[in-house]
């Protein structure tokens, strides 16, 4: 019998990946935009939406395999309005 693939097969690390700040603002509406990701394969540039932010931070979403959250905080100077 073979042994079920772990929770976290094909999970990829994010290299510029940040925390949940604290305190942010959401958005009223998502705010289409084009975001850097750094995974450890290789950065991408996706476009996607913005959710919410704060000064420095930004929170887009994120629906890939690769990554098992549905969100994820990114420096402001690696998102971009489309």
């Amino acid at each position: 019998m073979t042994e079920p693939p772990a929770w976290d097969q094909g999970q990829v690390p994010i290299g510029n990946a940040h925390d949940v700040p604290n305190r942010y603002t959401r958005a009223r509406e998502p705010i289409p935009v084009r975001a850097r990701i750094a995974w450890a394969t290789g950065d991408e540039q996706l476009d996607t939406l913005a959710l919410a932010w704060t000064r420095h931070l930004v929170l887009v979403q994120l629906d890939d395999r690769r990554h098992q959250l549905r969100g994820i905080w990114l420096a402001a100077s690696d998102v971009h309005r489309r």
